[in-house]
């Protein structure tokens, strides 16, 4: 994305093609201006208290959609576990699949 930014802006201001926003340049940029690209995590936060009722209610859901929608087969195609409120460091992609009758 800041290699997108960054080549628009050198074309607004008639840099020409000899700019090419290498990799270096974007982490020199970033040195300079004393920013940094960031994952949110989870890691130090802790786990609320009510995780364990959550988890409860959850399964109970599923296993009454299981039984209402008569399936047969059930895939687990999201490999991503439950977060509370921080988004995880790398996702999987997810492949969304039903299957019942």
């Amino acid at each position: 994305m800041l290699q997108l930014e960054s080549k628009e802006v050198a074309d607004e201001i008639v840099l020409g093609e000899k700019f090419a926003a290498t990799a270096t340049w974007i982490q020199l940029f970033l040195r300079r201006h004393t920013l940094s690209l960031r994952a949110r995590t989870r890691q130090g936060q802790t786990t609320p208290q009510d995780a364990l009722d959550a988890t409860k209610e959850f399964k109970t859901l599923v296993l009454q959609t299981i039984f209402e929608n008569k399936c047969v087969q059930v895939y687990n195609a999201d490999q991503t576990g439950i977060n509370f409120e921080y988004l995880p460091k790398k996702q999987f992609p997810s492949a969304w699949l039903r299957q019942c009758g």
